[in-house]
């Protein structure tokens, strides 16, 4: 995507940021950290440590994105079990991942989040040092959400 846009004459190079929402909260991260020509990166969800929340989740702590979860996730990942899909979740962390990343970061997430819990969302922003500017901004309130806030709270 990267390669692509430096040769476009209509992007400035140096204006590249990533940003993605849900799982690509795990994904956008995880791609400034290794991908250095990005400027900025944006995470709307703090899917921090994904393989540990997947354990809870088989625990029943929290919601399920959809009431067809493990199959989903399954499917998603080419998982022909749940066992298998278990073995494989605990790769995705990004536990020692953004301490890399050296741009501006900003972390959103809902403050009554049912599906990944507000510790992740401080972990990600506790643990990104290198950043030398992150934001961690909290959507509250009853219709909480990246697209209609109530209010937010900035840390």
């Amino acid at each position: 995507m990267v390669d692509y846009l430096e040769r476009r004459s209509d992007v400035d190079p140096d204006r590249i940021g990533v940003m993605a929402w849900s799982l690509g909260g795990y994904y956008a991260p995880r791609a400034a950290a290794f991908e250095k020509r990005f400027k900025l990166v944006v995470a709307w969800g703090a899917n921090y440590n994904w393989g540990e929340l997947q354990e809870r989740r088989l625990a029943n702590e929290g919601d399920r994105p959809v009431p067809h979860y493990w199959d989903h996730v399954q499917w998603v990942f080419g998982k022909g079990t749940r066992d298998e899909f278990m073995e494989f979740a605990p790769s995705m962390s990004l536990v020692g991942v953004v301490e890399p990343i050296t741009v501006p970061f900003l972390i959103t997430h809902g403050e009554d989040d049912t599906q990944i819990p507000l510790e992740y969302a401080h972990a990600r922003y506790d643990n990104a040092v290198n950043s030398p500017d992150r934001q961690l901004k909290f959507f509250t309130g009853p219709r909480a959400g990246p697209c209609m806030p109530a209010r937010t709270t900035w840390l």
